[in-house]
């Protein structure tokens, strides 16, 4: 389990990792790993990452290639 200041402050770079949330952070988060090559899962309670946005936005935001395709989002 890492927070967000274990991830800034770790040299480690992890294969695969599963984040929780799908807020900006997250996508954040998710999208460097992801151009890292690494595999990486998005765990949150809505169906609409970056919740409170304009749908239109997280919409397009899941189809940017090797962004958010390249993870799945898990909704709870």
């Amino acid at each position: 389990y890492w927070t967000t200041d274990d991830v800034l402050e770790s040299a480690h770079v992890p294969q695969s990792l599963i984040i929780l949330g799908g807020g900006a952070t997250a996508v954040e988060f998710a999208t460097y790993y992801t151009s890292l090559g690494r595999d990486v899962t998005i765990i949150q309670r809505s169906e609409q990452l970056l919740k409170g946005s304009d749908a239109d936005v997280a919409e397009a935001l899941r189809r940017r290639p090797n962004v958010v395709d390249d993870f799945p989002v898990v909704p709870r």
